[in-house]
């Protein structure tokens, strides 16, 4: 692995698609930090970062004196639909004018959940759009659809 991105973050895509094209399915443990040291030739230290970004991502859980696990996700609708009114027409009332400030356009693997509400097949591509938006050089929010 190289290209300038830190290990970790590499090591983290990588176990968040096993993830997301269900390799590793809802409750199973992961292999070991030991065993993923291995795997990726790289420090048990490094595979903590790694593994704390997906705990930080709620895709997996830690238990102690057990392993690691695949975090079983809770089916929410809300996650994925916004109802009623955009936000920038909300902040139109209250008399801001909200602008974006920075855009990060990704290219992903739709999850089990994701899948199911775009009707698509887990692991096809899916286009993450991550916005930054504020109004009078404030950040106030921060939008992934």
């Amino acid at each position: 692995m190289s290209n300038g991105i830190p290990y970790y973050i590499q090591i983290s895509d990588e176990l968040r698609s096993n993830i997301q094209i269900e390799k590793w399915q809802e409750g199973e443990k992961i292999p070991t930090e030991m065993e993923l040291c291995e795997i990726y030739h790289v420090s048990r230290i490094t595979i903590r970062k790694a593994i704390d970004e997906l705990v930080k991502d709620n895709l997996l859980v830690r238990k102690r004196a057990k392993g690691t696990f695949v975090k079983k996700s809770e089916v929410d609708s809300s996650n994925y639909f916004t109802l009623v009114k955009s936000f920038t027409e909300e902040m139109k009332e209250v008399g801001k004018l909200v602008e974006t400030t920075k855009v990060n356009v990704l290219i992903t693997h739709a999850d089990k959940n994701l899948a199911k509400y775009l009707n698509l097949s887990i692991g096809e591509k899916v286009i993450v759009l991550k916005r930054l938006r504020g109004y009078d050089k404030k950040t106030i929010g921060l939008f992934i659809t």
